[in-house]
């Protein structure tokens, strides 16, 4: 195992891993532009720019539309979670 994070990186991890879900209830509801996002989430657009590669690093079906350009994700996702 490795070393124990410290206290404020585990603070840090929780508010990303907080944020990343409520993202995904907002991707959910109905797709959104990236600056909707950032501003429900009050980040900055590179936030969620990242927390969106992150998901698509783990395999959460969020895709960007070419014609609207709105970020989607599959609804059945975490269907009986969040």
């Amino acid at each position: 195992m490795g070393a124990p994070l410290a206290k404020r990186d585990r603070r840090t991890r929780n508010i990303t891993l907080i944020r990343v879900f409520r993202l995904i209830r907002l991707l959910r509801r109905r797709p959104h532009w990236l600056h909707e996002l950032a501003q429900e989430l009050d980040v900055t657009t590179r936030t969620i720019r990242r927390d969106l590669a992150l998901l698509e690093e783990v395999h959460v079906p969020v895709w960007q539309s070419e014609h609207t350009g709105r970020w989607h994700i599959d609804r059945r996702y975490l269907e009986d979670v969040a």
